[in-house]
């Protein structure tokens, strides 16, 4: 099943991308509509991944509702750390 279309805006992507960069020291960090696009992509399966495993863990606790630890556990079991 493929993930539903990312809701975010492509500016608030590159917007986000570059306020990550500043964070991280970088002033003058150009994105291109390209790399913006690709990051918007890539966090849409992300979460959308997110969501099934978290889906999964709180129908495993008998519950419908997702909670913010099954997001946590989710995280966790796809990334490996906190």
């Amino acid at each position: 099943m493929k993930p539903p279309e990312c809701p975010v805006a492509h500016a608030t992507v590159k917007n986000f991308i570059k306020k990550v960069l500043e964070k991280k020291g970088i002033k003058d960090g150009r994105v291109s509509d390209d790399a913006a696009e690709k990051v918007r992509e890539y966090l849409n399966e992300f979460v959308y991944e997110l969501a099934k495993v978290a889906k999964e863990l709180a129908k495993m606790g008998g519950r419908e509702t997702i909670t913010g630890k099954d997001v946590e556990k989710a995280f966790e079991s796809l990334i490996g750390k906190k």
